[in-house]
């Protein structure tokens, strides 16, 4: 993904993150047929896939890429690096903190039940995601279209989760009892994380943009909040509501921040410095 942020190339960044999502999908749904444990693979089968098309795909796209090493390079970039991968770190947190404390509280049994939602809410995460990172792609190219682009990412975003999110609330219980006739227990937790995905998708255009302008601070300013959000809800919540607790603390964690994002839309636009960065 980097590589491709770094060309400003968006095609080549959609394709990859196609294939990924792609190859997530159907394993995701592979593990109907073949238990809950294949669920587990399908992040790492979907990488897999994607490095070796792009591998075979990337001679064809850039003839003469030859890796150099660049010092000053290095040093304007690693802020906003670590802000991004603080960023990417934070889509863990449910695993890492939310999980456990919904075992404490419910036991193991709850914490499979609300794994399988997840993974399921996970397909609509990743559009915006994927959107975001095209978004980076794009303003490396043409910085002083940014606020345009991020309006775009928006549309395109909304476009694809409404339908998504209905389509959730009509069928998650359905598919959640291909993994067992326990699972549907889980479908309203469901229903939470899906909705979620529309905040989220606020949220990432919001960390593209920082991303754009170079503002690494505010990068792990935004993701802290969403972290301290996060588990003060859940502590708060889950012993009581249990799965559902847990999901609402997701939306909440991602709610707090939308207003600031909005805010941030209609702000007089800042030159951006993403093509400062060009190789």
């Amino acid at each position: 993904d980097s590589f491709f942020i770094a060309l400003g190339d968006s095609r080549s960044l959609f394709v990859r993150n196609t294939i990924l999502n792609v190859a997530k999908f159907c394993t995701l749904f592979l593990g109907l047929y073949l238990g809950s444990k294949m669920l587990f693979f399908s992040w790492g089968a979907g990488s897999v896939l994607s490095i070796a098309a792009m591998l075979f795909f990337l001679p064809k796209i850039r003839r003469f890429f030859i890796p150099a090493f660049s010092a000053p390079l290095v040093r304007k970039i690693l802020p906003l690096s670590a802000g991004n991968y603080f960023s990417w770190g934070f889509n863990y947190v449910v695993a890492l903190i939310g999980l456990p404390i919904l075992a404490t509280y419910w036991g193991l049994d709850f914490v499979g039940y609300f794994g399988i939602a997840w993974s399921i809410a996970t397909v609509l995460f990743i559009v915006s995601s994927s959107l975001s990172q095209v978004l980076i792609a794009e303003a490396a190219n043409s910085p002083q279209s940014a606020p345009q682009l991020v309006k775009k990412s928006l549309k395109y975003s909304v476009a694809f989760l409404v339908p998504a999110f209905i389509a959730t609330v009509i069928l998650g219980s359905y598919v959640l009892s291909f993994f067992g006739p326990a699972y549907p227990k889980a479908s309203d937790a469901l229903v939470v994380l899906a909705f979620s995905s529309l905040p989220l998708a606020l949220v990432n255009a919001y960390i593209a943009q920082k991303s754009i302008s170079n503002n690494a601070a505010s990068i792990m300013a935004i993701n802290g909040a969403r972290l301290a959000g996060f588990v003060l809800c859940a502590l708060a919540l889950t012993p009581q509501y249990g799965m559902v607790g847990t999901a609402t603390a997701w939306l909440l964690a991602n709610l707090i921040i939308c207003p600031f994002a909005i805010a941030a839309f209609f702000a007089p636009a800042k030159p951006a410095i993403a093509a400062r960065w060009r190789v």
